[in-house]
């Protein structure tokens, strides 16, 4: 559910910039700005997850990964 939820917020926030930026401008400009704005807010989510993420618990994961491997 929460992939589904910040899917619609991404289409969301590149829909109201893309129609923002094509209401005033052309087609093209308004395409590259909102792709930005996406690009942006996922370089954004990943580093959030880097640091919000405990790296114990990465830690923890890596090693059950390795160990159902074995």
């Amino acid at each position: 559910m929460a992939s589904s939820l910040g899917s619609a917020f991404g289409v969301a926030i590149f829909a109201a910039v893309y129609g923002a930026i094509a209401a005033n401008r052309n087609l093209e400009t308004a395409a590259t700005v909102g792709i930005i704005v996406n690009v942006i807010f996922g370089v954004l989510s990943i580093f959030s997850t880097i640091f919000l993420v405990p790296l114990k618990h990465l830690m923890l994961l890596k090693n059950y990964q390795l160990e159902a491997l074995l």
